[in-house]
């Protein structure tokens, strides 16, 4: 496995980071061939379920910040995705600027199948549920202090 991890730096942060962006790489790309019988993108199956879980019909910016992703990305797929019938994009009962973001009866059932528990396992299948579990918290570790620093930076380039 040593000859896959081409690059050999003396910054051990450097390598960690390079993995981790290669292996969100090859998930992506093995999410994006699950994902392509039911045609719909990996960030539409992520959409699609942030809305279904989410107490209220979200706007857009909340699923924005929900999924850390520019707005604008979001104001795509969700426009192909109302192409699609997967969505309908509904302006909210009290406040008439704000658009609410519904499922379909399509889009609900397209969501069940985008997140099959084989495909998954599958890709976890080689780490044991302790790994599974350090693993976890781990990212959730990384995320929460990255996204600190990024609000922070945001505020510093103001």
């Amino acid at each position: 496995m040593s000859d896959f991890f081409l690059f050999n730096f003396e910054n051990k942060n450097i390598e960690l980071f390079g993995i981790i962006m290669r292996t969100r790489n090859i998930l992506y790309k093995l999410s994006k061939r699950n994902l392509h019988r039911l045609d719909i993108s990996p960030e539409q199956s992520t959409i699609l379920m942030v809305v279904k879980n989410s107490p209220t019909a979200p706007t857009p910016i909340q699923i924005s910040r929900q999924l850390l992703r520019e707005p604008h990305t979001i104001a795509i797929n969700l426009k192909r995705m109302q192409s699609k019938e997967l969505i309908t994009l509904e302006q909210d009962s009290e406040w008439k600027n704000r658009i609410r973001v519904k499922l379909t009866e399509k889009g609900r059932q397209l969501c069940d199948e985008s997140y099959a528990p084989e495909f998954f396992q599958e890709v976890f299948e080689d780490l044991n549920e302790n790994e599974t579990n350090q693993l976890k918290s781990i990212l959730e570790k990384l995320l929460a202090a990255n996204i600190k620093r990024l609000k922070t930076k945001d505020r510093e380039d103001i």
